[in-house]
């Protein structure tokens, strides 16, 4: 399935769960060389496409994926050599299929968004996936009176899991085909919507974009958040503009739902005492059990750091064709995360970076995320990318890609004066390059690996 957000990519997500079929979403941002290599690598046999672009892009890679026997383009007009898919539902029969559909066969395969290479499909199946979604409906306490706007796209886990929590506890869900801040505050204010899920970025262009009236927003009683982690003062800007209603779940397409961070726990973590716990990721959810190991997989204690492991009825079963990656995913039954997290004495967790995005400079680790949180909250910085490069003396150095705000005139040095006031030393960069744009995945979150291959 290759589109944006549309209610035929929920037809299809449910006629497959339904006859068995395996749905593999793909991001229609790729480029050809990216969504071929997705075609060929799952065995894909049918494939549906949506709007011109897409339609030529299927154009251009079908010759060379022979073994796809069925091509159908979503949208209005006959386009040569594919089947409408008006047409083609009224030739479908109305009777579900005959074969069972069993709980531990694959529902989806969804392909990694290759921040450490090349995608690797996790597989997902029928029966984690429900409970997945039933804890998480739990947690979220979506009740059927809900209005639920989906704006994460349905090639994204996240996308999925709400489209799905909402259709199992009967709420209405109204599906944005692609994120927009003034859409989705005139939207929410007319569908009177009252629950949403967000990454960090469409979080932080709502609260950026001049102009926005968000008083109109009334009716949102809950922002969900995940993807990333948000810096705790963005967090707190937040909480101010919209109220107390931000919940966080942390989790991968691999993990499901890992921990949950309520609203009330946001609330709380605003008191003094309690300002640190903002930059946590909450407490495991139901179902889930959670333990920090050190680099030779002893569990530690409770304050050290560590890689985050997970065991859960819902984990993915693992890599479609791929079994090095599947064997390197797991510790004796526990999924590695590839986060470098801690836990605290009353059980919260803190996620700090992606254990491959670890900067050692001096022989000192520096957390990237924390480097580009300083960033963010310089009044004149819009975006903030930081990667170590090799360096002769250092080993590495921590570099930061900037994007300044319209208008700004901040030097190279103006930057890392403003980040010793707010970094240890070895944590400031050595280098600044400001940019245009930094290079995003389909959800906002910087890749680095793009960052980190530009400078080689």
């Amino acid at each position: 399935m290759i589109s944006r957000n549309l209610p035929e990519y929920l037809v299809i997500f449910g006629a497959a769960e339904v006859a068995g079929y395996v749905v593999v979403p793909v991001n229609f941002r790729l480029t050809a060389e990216e969504v071929l290599y997705v075609l060929k690598h799952s065995g894909a046999v049918a494939v549906f496409l949506e709007g011109a672009a897409l339609v030529e892009l299927g154009r251009e890679i079908r010759p060379q994926v022979p073994d796809i026997r069925l091509w159908i383009s979503i949208g209005d007009g006959v386009v040569d050599g594919y089947v409408n898919w008006s047409h083609w539902l009224e030739s479908g029969q109305s009777e579900p299929p005959g074969w069972p559909v069993h709980e531990n066969q694959p529902a989806y395969i969804f392909y990694t968004s290759g921040t450490t290479g090349r995608p690797k499909g996790a597989i997902l199946p029928h029966q984690g996936q429900i409970g997945n979604v039933l804890v998480q409906a739990a947690e979220l306490g979506l009740a059927r009176e809900d209005r639920v706007l989906l704006v994460m796209p349905l090639h994204h886990v996240g996308g999925k899991w709400l489209s799905l929590v909402t259709l199992i506890r009967g709420a209405t869900l109204i599906v944005f085909s692609t994120f927009d801040p003034e859409a989705v505050v005139k939207s929410a204010s007319e569908q009177q919507i009252t629950v949403t899920l967000m990454a960090p970025t469409m979080i932080y262009r709502m609260l950026k974009t001049e102009g926005l009236d968000l008083k109109r927003l009334q009716s949102l009683k809950t922002i969900l958040y995940s993807s990333a982690p948000m810096a705790p003062d963005l967090l707190k800007e937040g909480i101010q503009v919209f109220g107390p209603i931000f919940a966080q779940v942390y989790g991968s397409t691999e993990s499901g739902c890992v921990t949950w961070f309520a609203k009330s726990e946001h609330e709380r973590a605003l008191s003094s005492a309690e300002y640190g716990r903002l930059a946590s990721a909450g407490r495991p959810a139901l179902g889930v059990d959670l333990m920090i190991v050190d680099d030779y997989d002893n569990v530690v204690e409770p304050g050290k750091q560590g890689e985050v492991c997970v065991l859960a009825p819902w984990v993915f079963a693992g890599y479609w064709r791929n079994e090095e990656a599947t064997r390197a995913a797991f510790l004796n039954g526990w999924l590695r995360m590839g986060d470098v997290g801690r836990i605290d004495e009353e059980g919260y967790v803190y996620i700090l970076d992606r254990k491959n995005d670890l900067i050692i400079t001096g022989g000192e680790n520096v957390y990237p995320s924390a480097v580009e949180a300083a960033l963010l909250s310089h009044p004149e910085i819009e975006e903030a990318g930081v990667v170590g490069v090799p360096d002769i003396e250092w080993g590495e150095k921590v570099k930061a890609f900037v994007v300044l705000k319209d208008g700004s005139r901040l030097g190279p040095k103006d930057v890392t004066d403003f980040c010793r006031g707010r970094l240890g030393s070895h944590k400031c960069p050595r280098e600044v390059q400001f940019v245009r744009e930094l290079p995003k995945n389909s959800v906002g979150k910087v890749l680095r690996r793009k960052l980190r291959e530009n400078q080689a």
